[in-house]
């Protein structure tokens, strides 16, 4: 498995860990979000990545700090060994 590859499956747990502590379902977070349950989906399966901007409004929708999120998946990919900083458009610099 390719690194990005890993990242991606990283983020989605880590997405639906928080989502699941905060007690929506994908349907009713996305639909806060002004997103889908497929695109939702698809972040926990670790088939795509969500975009800091989604990041940002899953934090809001969720009722957690951004900023902790991101310190959040720093400890997470880091514990990992996954890296976090990349020029690729649809991979680690994407969160």
């Amino acid at each position: 498995m390719d690194e990005e590859t890993r990242y991606m499956r990283v983020i989605g747990v880590f997405v639906r860990e928080l989502r699941q502590r905060a007690g929506p379902t994908q349907t009713k977070l996305a639909d806060r979000m002004g997103s889908t349950k497929p695109t939702f989906s698809r972040w926990e399966r670790g088939l795509s990545c969500p975009t800091l901007w989604e990041m940002r409004t899953f934090a809001q929708a969720i009722g957690v700090a951004f900023s902790r999120i991101c310190e959040e998946t720093e400890t997470v990919a880091a514990s990992t060994n996954v890296r976090t900083h990349s020029t690729s458009s649809t991979g680690p610099g994407h969160l």
